[in-house]
């Protein structure tokens, strides 16, 4: 939960994270505010933001979801943001 709870809060005010660096730049603050590392970090990171429990590397999905949330109502079904599928996440583990 320490990580879900960091990353939201990061994702609060982060700019979004279209690159690799700006999500790796992200993780790296999640893992120094929660104290967790490898699997114990990125797991629950990868769970949050994509729904899944493996897959591509995160710094480069991530960075195609937020492109993907950045189009809007093009006529497509609405992409999340990694911000609001982070806080839902959270709000979803807090009331259990």
């Amino acid at each position: 939960m320490a990580v879900i709870e960091a990353l939201a809060k990061e994702l609060e005010t982060s700019p979004p994270l279209t690159d690799r660096e700006t999500f790796r730049a992200m993780a790296k603050r999640v893992q120094q505010s929660s104290g967790a590392k490898g699997k114990g970090l990125f797991h629950p990171i990868r769970l949050a933001l994509t729904g899944e429990a493996e897959g591509i590397e995160l710094d480069i999905a991530v960075p195609a979801i937020e492109r993907g949330a950045q189009l809007g109502s093009s006529g497509i079904r609405p992409i999340l943001s990694a911000r609001e599928r982070a806080g839902a996440f959270a709000d979803s583990l807090r009331s259990r």
